[in-house]
């Protein structure tokens, strides 16, 4: 654990997927959001709204893997290894339904839920256009 002076939360460890990852939590409430610290940033990025966040929502915020003080894997920086490690993560912490919010260096080819459609359990994946390709004002799901 390391806790910083000034910081509105402490930092831990956690073995997920068999990779060491650097995380900090909130209490918990009914909404869950997982933060994945802005490329390429450490958890910390998120100490100036931690604390109004907190006060909505259950937080997960880590280092992703290769940043801050989380193990580096090689393996993971695709789009598709890198979603199935979100869904690994945020089962490992109970999120049933988090908002995610971040980013990772190949995420511009994926910029839709970075989860969606890459397991079965969570639905079909949303549609996907490159960034500043025309999206319609209303895209429509198909059930």
């Amino acid at each position: 654990m390391t806790i910083w002076l000034n910081a509105p939360f402490q930092t831990r460890f956690r073995v997920i997927d068999g990779l060491t990852v650097r995380f900090a939590r909130s209490e918990d409430r009914h909404e869950q959001a997982l933060l994945l610290s802005l490329w390429p940033e450490s958890l910390f990025a998120f100490e100036p709204v931690w604390s109004w966040l907190a006060e909505h929502a259950h937080l997960v915020a880590i280092d992703l893997p290769g940043f801050g003080h989380s193990q580096r894997c090689d393996g993971l920086p695709s789009p598709r290894a890198m979603s199935e490690f979100l869904i690994r993560t945020a089962d490992a912490f109970g999120l049933e339904h988090p908002h995610v919010t971040g980013s990772w260096p190949t995420a511009t080819d994926h910029p839709a839920r970075p989860c969606a459609g890459h397991h079965p359990a969570h639905g079909p994946p949303p549609q996907q256009q490159r960034p500043g390709k025309h999206r319609p004002q209303h895209p429509r799901r198909t059930p």
